[in-house]
């Protein structure tokens, strides 16, 4: 008879236990609010000016990959001895993590970064976007990556981007004549 009571006793608590983290979930579920997400843009990942310069970048370097909207801390990292922050030194990798590149061009065969685009609007005359710009074109620089600005009405003809990612393309910096002479659309990498 102890042992029929014992289990009626066991089952009761482990019924209540089972009933209580039940409730205590479903609490827990009502008070956590739903993740206030959507997607920007109208579900679009560029705007219509940049995604024309995308199809104008695809069409002119058809052996290129051209990506968009690229974290520069994706890109870019902190040179091996410089990590180590002292007081009143910049956090190196703070200035690059939250900005993002409009287009970065890469050889299709390689991978290897060719140039960085950006397409400038009017809001980059504005003295907060011209210093992040300018920290933009430093840490680019400093990496050895070519930066292009273009703005809609500066933005070059096919073969003028063409030529431009191909001298970008070239790692000593010279541009001869003899790169003129090669198939279009292939980067020159020295």
């Amino acid at each position: 008879m102890w042992e029929a009571f014992g289990i009626a006793v066991f089952l009761a608590v482990c019924a209540f236990g089972l009933t209580f983290v039940w409730l205590n979930q479903r609490e827990r579920k009502k008070a956590e609010p739903e993740w206030p997400f959507q997607l920007a843009h109208d579900g679009r990942l560029m705007t219509d000016a940049e995604w024309n310069v995308y199809e104008r970048l695809s069409a002119a370097l058809p052996n290129c990959q051209v990506f968009c909207q690229v974290s520069m801390g994706q890109l870019l990292e902190v040179k091996e001895g410089s990590r180590k922050v002292e007081k009143g030194q910049p956090n190196w990798r703070y200035k690059i993590d939250k900005k993002a590149l409009d287009f970065v061009v890469c050889d299709k065969a390689s991978g290897k970064v060719l140039a960085v685009i950006e397409l400038d609007d009017a809001s980059h005359e504005q003295e907060e976007r011209r210093r992040a710009d300018e920290e933009k074109d430093r840490a680019l620089e400093a990496a050895g990556v070519k930066i292009f600005r273009w703005t809609m009405r500066t933005l070059p003809k096919a073969a003028e981007i063409e030529k431009s990612i191909r001298k970008a393309s070239r790692r000593d910096g010279e541009y001869s004549k003899d790169d003129e002479e090669v198939e279009p659309g292939l980067p020159v990498l020295a």
